[in-house]
């Protein structure tokens, strides 16, 4: 069975993939790396700065793959 994700404006969605549901985690490192990742908050993805170290699965080199991976192919299933 899908799971159900609470989104912005009380918006549910199915089918998010397990990459995207990873906490935004900047990582341990000295290293100041440009990546994307999936915001669950405002369902969007977004840019921030990886230490180079200890990355989770939602961490993406562009923001294209990001996008393609958790903004595209979600399916809205009822409003709140």
């Amino acid at each position: 069975m899908s799971e159900v994700h609470s989104h912005p404006g009380g918006l549910k969605m199915r089918g998010l993939h397990r990459d995207c549901k990873d906490p935004i985690d900047p990582g341990r490192g000295r290293a100041a790396f440009r990546r994307f990742a999936y915001d669950v908050k405002t369902g969007e993805c977004r840019s921030f700065i990886w230490g180079g170290c200890d990355a989770n699965r939602n961490n993406f080199e562009t923001l294209e793959e990001c996008q393609s991976k958790c903004e595209h192919g979600r399916t809205h299933c009822s409003i709140a």
